[in-house]
């Protein structure tokens, strides 16, 4: 898929989301998408909080958004260690439900 046809297609999945708030397989589709996309990578880290936050997701969707959030945190402020250890008990707590 051509970057201007994968834009389009995150447009148009966008505008689902927003129609069907509620439809989990759309904020999945959103962020795989996203994750595919070069330069998109904030737009793939807000996806995938996104599809976390709506029920117990598996490592498909975890592992992207620890990945990204490892990248984007001061790791060396106890706010930003903090912030990545409760990510990490939240997986842990997804994937005990699982």
């Amino acid at each position: 898929m051509h970057q201007s046809d994968s834009l389009e297609a995150l447009s148009n999945l966008l505008t689902q989301t927003a129609d069907n708030s509620h439809d989990f397989s759309l904020h999945v589709q959103h962020a795989k998408l996203a994750l595919s996309l070069e330069g998109m990578e904030a737009e793939a880290q807000l996806a995938l909080e996104t599809t976390a936050g709506f029920s117990a997701i598996d490592d498909e969707v975890w592992l992207p958004l620890i990945k990204a959030k490892e990248s984007s945190l001061y790791l060396t402020s106890r706010a930003g260690v903090e912030e990545l250890l409760e990510l990490y008990e939240r997986a842990e707590n997804d994937y005990l439900c699982r």
